[in-house]
């Protein structure tokens, strides 16, 4: 059985009787508590990928009466009922701090939370014996799921290390203790719901496994009573998901590869350290056949096999869910490395072990705070816009094209696998200087702390440019093209009347390209600006043919781009001699085209027999260069369409 707190005293870890060797180990933890703070609130900000989405949704979800920042006007409480883990955390904290130290102060919360709970599930499994084993604990604290900024489901599982250990911690459980765990199932449920059911299965694996065989039926009636708390709130707490599909797979070696290296992630020393002692760890306990002699022993391997398994097995993606194989890493992991039979070691290699272990719980956290000072220098252009003196209240289009602060654009070989430090930086202007960025987690009523007041195609909600811009613009197709990035950033400028500002972060060469569109610059540095769009409105006058006005097609589209930021269809006006007049108020200044389309045989589409523009250039375009007054853009039918020799009918 486990060892009970009350166990007669034996050797500890470190050979010596009685409790000087827990001194040590609380003087060891407590300084690497220290190290895992600092290395998460030293940098004045750590970038990370949906961790700026947390952030406002919290930040705006208590700011929605505030009509200077605007997000009552877009926003409308959401009915989340679970997936509190950091909403609640921050919001406690920004009560006393303004949003950046609250959120520093949240992220040491959270790491602390997470190594402890491996410090008090290594105590209630293994005693004094495995104690020091809990030290993985604070080596891997800070890891992937910091990084992506999944902070609800990484609270949630800390929290699911000390239900565990209560489970762990009596062999017997009376009325009271299973009180206990169902509520703490039910307390984790609420934070996040899928992180309870891993953990709910881990401890009813030790119950059952406890439990002989002839008495599973009655055990199990009692667990089903104790984990319906839990269920219900889990029930309740799932959303339907993104309806798209997003069914994604790597090959089996990959997922593997990636289930293992990517849990604590950075350099391989780093990455594999816990996994690899884990993976032993399993070895050790199926070679020697701990389960027979240690039922809890039996459970936990049983339990980490199993997510290891899904770890390797289970798709990438899923909708709904991205990276669904790897958030079962970390539990698997945890629960592995406690089974190493430290206590039979001898003295000699007991200290040299620890000693090893506590080199790599020190070491993994000075290269989390070196490689979190790096991002933070690598974002330094972009996070001085945060100090911009600057209000919004309106709708925000977050541009940042280069968002990885210096990593590889091939995502699996980032330092941190798949991370994007930038991504959603937009959100953290919009908690800063008010608005609403384009892109916020506020669609699915049972997830989301807030939900949009209108559908996307109605109300205050302008169109947006899909996104992926933020690593395709940087991908060989079009960073070898001449003027392709530019074409395709302009594209994205386009969408900018739409909004009442323009966050614009890439290259600072490319900052030129909005002085040349006329956008007002409200802060520049280097290659971040951000601008408000300012019109230099143009006026398409279309001249009569002999027989009037035929039907005609128009399309309006910011040079060099191809793609065409609106269209229009003007009726025929067979009787009119006057010219017609298309304004287009939205048109910025600089280099601008316009496609015209004289459907002479009234058939909606390009095809024989139709005109263009006299003034359109082979590809059909008229080209313009709009000044800062606007101006006007002549239209005279009469060049002939001329197709393909394939394309003629």
């Amino acid at each position: 059985m486990t060892s009970e707190p009350n166990q007669p005293k034996a050797a500890d870890d470190l050979g010596t009787a009685g409790g000087g060797g827990m001194a040590l180990f609380y003087v060891v933890a407590l300084a690497l508590s220290i190290l895992v703070g600092a290395a998460v609130a030293i940098p004045e900000y750590l970038p990370t990928n949906d961790g700026p989405q947390g952030v406002f949704s919290s930040h705006a979800a208590r700011h929605l009466g505030d009509a200077s920042v605007g997000y009552g006007r877009f926003f409308k409480p959401g009915a989340v009922l679970a997936q509190f883990g950091f909403d609640q955390l921050f919001s406690f904290w920004e009560r006393f701090l303004s949003w950046r130290p609250a959120l520093r102060v949240s992220l040491v919360n959270m790491t602390l939370l997470w190594a402890w709970g491996v410090v008090a599930l290594a105590g209630a499994f293994g005693g004094r014996r495995r104690i020091w084993l809990g030290l993985f604990g604070f080596a891997a604290a800070v890891q992937w799921q910091v990084y992506m900024g999944f902070f609800s489901y990484y609270v949630a599982t800390g929290f699911g290390f000390y239900v565990i250990a209560v489970a762990a911690w009596r062999p017997k459980w009376n009325l009271v203790w299973r009180t206990t765990l169902a509520a703490g199932l039910a307390c984790q449920a609420l934070l996040h719901p899928v992180p309870a059911v891993t953990c709910g299965l881990v401890v009813v694996a030790i119950a059952l496994w406890r439990t002989p065989a002839g008495s599973w039926l009655r055990e199990s009636a009692r667990l089903a009573l104790m984990v319906t708390p839990a269920a219900l709130v889990v029930l309740a707490g799932i959303g339907a998901g993104d309806p798209r599909p997003d069914y994604w797979n790597l090959p089996l070696l990959a997922r593997a590869g990636l289930a293992v290296s990517a849990f604590v992630s950075g350099p391989p020393w780093r990455s594999w350290g816990l996994p690899v002692a884990a993976l032993a760890a399993a070895a050790f306990a199926v070679v020697a056949r701990a389960w027979r002699q240690d039922r809890c022993a039996g459970a936990l391997l049983m339990s980490g096999l199993a997510f290891a398994l899904v770890a390797v097995l289970a798709p990438f993606h899923l909708p709904g869910w991205q990276f669904f194989n790897m958030r079962f890493s970390p539990l698997a992991a945890v629960l592995l490395v406690l089974l190493l039979p430290v206590e039979q070691w001898s003295l000699g290699l007991r200290r040299a072990g620890l000693g090893l272990l506590v080199i790599y719980a020190v070491a993994s956290n000075l290269w989390a705070l070196g490689y979190n000072l790096r991002l933070q220098e690598a974002s330094r252009d972009l996070l001085a816009g945060l100090e911009a003196p600057l209000r919004r209240d309106g709708m925000r289009l977050p541009l940042i094209l280069e968002p990885r602060a210096g990593e590889p654009q091939d995502k699996a070989a980032r330092t941190i696998p798949y991370a994007t430090a930038n991504w959603n930086m937009g959100a953290l202007f919009a908690v800063e200087q008010g608005g609403v960025p384009a892109w916020v987690f506020a669609d699915i009523p049972s997830v989301h702390a807030l939900l949009w007041r209108w559908p996307e195609q109605q109300g205050l909600r302008p169109p947006r440019p899909e996104r992926g811009f933020e690593w395709w613009l940087s991908e060989p197709e079009v960073a070898n093209v001449p003027g392709a990035r530019k074409a395709a950033v302009s594209h994205l400028l386009s969408y900018a009347p739409y909004y009442q500002d323009v966050i614009f972060y890439g290259r600072p060469e490319e900052v030129g390209w909005l002085r040349e569109r006329g956008f007002i610059i409200d802060f520049e540095r280097a290659g971040l600006a951000i601008a408000r769009f300012h019109a230099c409105p143009a006026d398409l006058e279309i001249a009569p043919g002999p027989r009037g006005h035929s039907a005609t097609i128009l399309q309006f589209g910011w040079s060099p781009a191809a793609e065409p930021t609106f269209s229009a269809t003007l009726p025929a006006q067979p009787d009119s001699q006057e010219a017609r007049h298309w304004s287009v108020p939205e048109c910025p200044c600089g280099d601008v085209w316009f496609r015209v389309l004289f459907d002479n045989d009234g058939d909606g589409r390009l095809s024989a027999g139709d005109d263009l523009c006299m003034e359109a250039r082979p590809d059909g375009m008229v080209a313009a260069r709009i000044a800062a007054g606007g101006a006007r853009v002549p239209c005279h039918p009469g060049q002939s369409v001329k197709l393909p020799a394939r394309a003629r009918p």
